[in-house]
């Protein structure tokens, strides 16, 4: 062996013994590095989600000592409720900062601690909290928080349930007993919860049927039956407190305007009254919205009577007199009717009520004050349905008829998406009646327009290719 070979087999194995050393190393740097606890262990846990339930916390540590205990036998002392007022002050405090600064776990976190805190102190008390935070979590969308303060209430409003049956005589002990009702129908209604707040207020109304006038069902607890009513969508009572509100009207007690709940129990009412034609209004689409065709058809009769039918203005056939950017000098836009537009919905109900020639006559007169105020869109609404009641009655060339007239007015009021439907359905109705021809034109006018729209042309496509097919 040479000494060159000698010194490379050398160098070889100092190499390998110094890799096997560095191995040896990091192996003893890898176990050492393992067998210490990891950043997470050494790092504190982050903070436990503020948790948002209502049960007692009697260990909470701003709560007096043997508070739970006194409570429990019902001899807190003053002192003791002071202090669980204060401490729940300081706290709200801190959930409203927490809040502001967008928060929000930890500002509800805080807020339902003070509930657990109010828990000890009176129940008027707890219940305005109640109301108040859960208003906020309602507007906030919160489902867990809205929630669990309504089920709450419900445990309030079961306890407080024996006073409801036997209020008491004395007039003291009586108006503590309504007021504590007042705050908790608040309260359900603040956090939606409107089948609890409904009966809430109609016990309340049985108390004070007559309200301070003492001539007339309670104002404004009809007013709001009425309200909640409407949003539980239970017509009938709906219908029922608002015809009650109109009679009050009428008789010279208004009833307050329907609002939303205010977060605030002592903010203000409105002072805007509805007035009878509202209240009207209102009647004729809750009995539409519950199905009674006529009685919605009576109030509607009634509105008729109210609404001022202004001077018509003359239709010209000049279509730049009815550019509306072109007003005559000098002169106000007229004051547009409402009687059109109503006249159609009685027409609707008409003809849903089986009234098919009231109806008839309803939207054509619909129709002509309409026109007489170039309010197009009305007149478009009113054709349409007189065209689909002659239809269902299979008077065919009474609905061609006003296909054609209804085509006049969609050009007057360049109503291009009108103009596509009407043509299609005369189509379809001449496909009906064998007359392929004046089908195919009709199809081919509401295919060029739709075209034009980039709407729905593949579908009449197929209807033109289904008419010119040869027939087998």
């Amino acid at each position: 062996m040479t000494v060159r070979k000698a010194r490379a087999k050398t160098a070889g194995l100092l190499a390998i013994g110094g890799l096997m050393a560095g191995a040896l190393a990091l192996s003893a740097l890898d176990f050492a590095w393992m067998s210490r606890p990891s950043l997470a262990q050494t790092l504190p846990s982050p903070p436990r989600r503020p948790s948002n339930t209502l049960a007692p916390d009697p260990q909470d540590a701003l709560l007096p000592a043997n508070a739970a205990q006194n409570a429990a036998k019902g001899k807190l002392p003053p002192a003791d409720l002071q202090q669980i007022r204060v401490n729940a002050a300081r706290l709200d405090q801190e959930a409203n900062a927490a809040y502001q600064a967008r928060n929000i776990v930890q500002a509800y976190g805080v807020w339902f601690r003070a509930l657990r805190l109010l828990q000890y102190a009176a129940e008027e008390e707890e219940i305005v909290a109640l109301g108040r935070i859960g208003a906020k979590a309602w507007g906030d969308g919160l489902a867990v928080e809205s929630q669990a303060i309504a089920q709450r209430l419900l445990v309030l409003d079961q306890a407080i349930a024996p006073q409801t049956k036997t209020v008491a005589a004395e007039p003291e002990p009586r108006a503590q007993t309504i007021a504590i009702q007042e705050k908790l129908a608040l309260a359900h209604e603040q956090v939606g919860a409107l089948d609890p707040a409904i009966a809430r207020y109609e016990w309340l109304l049985a108390q004070d049927p007559l309200g301070s006038n003492q001539s007339a069902p309670n104002p404004r607890l009809i007013t709001k039956l009425a309200q909640l009513n409407l949003a539980r969508l239970n017509y009938p009572d709906a219908a029922r407190y608002t015809a009650i509100q109109r009679e009050q009207g009428r008789s010279g007690s208004p009833a307050p305007a329907l609002t939303q709940p205010s977060a605030s129990p002592e903010a203000p009412p409105s002072e805007t009254q509805l007035t009878e034609t509202q209240l009207t209004e209102r009647l004729a689409y809750i009995y539409e919205q519950n199905g009674q065709w006529e009685a919605a058809i009576a109030q509607q009769q009634k509105l008729l009577e109210r609404y001022s039918l202004p001077q018509p203005a003359i239709l010209q056939p000049n279509l730049a007199q009815l550019n509306p950017a072109q007003p005559n000098a000098g002169q106000a836009p007229p004051t547009l009717s409402k009687r059109p537009a109503l006249l159609v919905a009685i027409g609707v109900n008409q003809a849903k009520a089986g009234f098919d020639t009231a109806a008839t006559q309803t939207y054509q007169a619909a129709y002509r004050e309409a026109q007489a105020q170039q309010q197009f869109g009305v007149s478009h609404e009113a054709l349409a349905n007189l065209a689909l009641l002659y239809e269902q009655r299979s008077q065919h060339q009474d609905t061609l008829t006003v296909y054609t007239v209804l085509l006049r007015v969609d050009e007057l009021s360049y109503n291009v998406f009108g103009l596509l439907q009407t043509y299609e359905n005369m189509g379809q109705l001449q496909v009906k009646l064998g007359d392929r021809d004046a089908a195919q034109r009709a199809l081919s006018q509401a295919l060029h327009l739709a075209k034009l729209l980039d709407y729905r042309v593949t579908e009449i496509q197929t209807q033109l290719a289904a008419l010119e097919a040869p027939s087998p």
